[in-house]
């Protein structure tokens, strides 16, 4: 599951242009992040959230937190929107 968090951080990453640039820096310098999060009913996944929206606040990261809600294909969909 850990690598499969940063493995969707880094695709993340990716899709905000941060490395698409080719080393040139975008446009505005805020730096962008997306991030799955499968249950936010699930207590411990719900505190993981609430620490990366504090931890993104505090460092003036846009946090774009997405949902699943236990749903798989849900999810997949939601990778695919922070792709494109």
């Amino acid at each position: 599951m850990k690598k499969t968090v940063a493995i969707l951080l880094v695709l993340a990453l990716v899709c905000t242009g941060l490395f698409a640039q080719g080393g040139k820096e975008a446009a505005d310098d805020t730096v962008k992040i997306g991030a799955l999060i499968r249950n936010l009913n699930e207590q411990f996944v719900k505190d993981y959230a609430d620490n990366l929206r504090k931890i993104a606040e505090e460092n003036g990261v846009e946090l774009n937190l997405q949902d699943a809600q236990g749903d798989v294909a849900r999810q997949l969909d939601q990778l695919n929107t922070l792709i494109t």
